[in-house]
């Protein structure tokens, strides 16, 4: 599989960029600072969904097993098992940077809460689109893994 770092284009008090991060001890999704050695909260993976006219891509994180879904418009994305899925169907719109949408309701946008600044452990929502602010827009950045000890894989720095 092919992982990514997903970035929005806001960053942290600090000027250093985020990364969309599972949270697995609440199943929610929040940005962070880039983890040591690529950890695997971070490293996500767009998949191929069709079910119906439900046609796009889940986030799939790899620590957790599961996608990031967005119950609710205006409210705090989760993360879900796949066959438990409410509106975790997303579609990419733009080019370096741009907004992930949320298929059942292209209205809805993924989106770092707030106005910053945007601390580690800030919530990602699916919120109204506000044009392209820095908290709304997206880049997906590969990360190259290496066959590891015992069959797992290492992240390349």
């Amino acid at each position: 599989m092919i992982y990514y770092n997903i970035s929005p284009q806001c960053v942290d008090p600090n000027g250093q960029p985020l990364y969309l991060t599972a949270q697995q001890s609440t199943l929610t999704v929040a940005v962070a600072t880039l983890l040591p050695n690529n950890d695997s909260s971070q490293l996500w993976t767009p998949v191929e969904y069709i079910s119906g006219n439900d046609q796009g891509f889940v986030l799939l994180n790899l620590q957790t097993n599961m996608v990031i879904s967005a119950p609710d418009n205006d409210a705090a994305v989760i993360l879900t098992a796949l066959n438990a899925m409410n509106r975790g169907t997303w579609r990419f719109i733009g080019q370096d940077y741009g907004a992930l949408q949320l298929q059942a309701n292209t209205d809805m946008n993924l989106n770092v809460a707030g106005n910053g600044p945007y601390p580690t452990g800030t919530a990602v929502l699916a919120w109204d689109w506000s044009g392209g602010d820095p908290n709304e827009v997206w880049n997906f950045q590969m990360v190259v893994l290496q066959p590891g000890k015992a069959g797992m894989y290492s992240c390349l720095p």
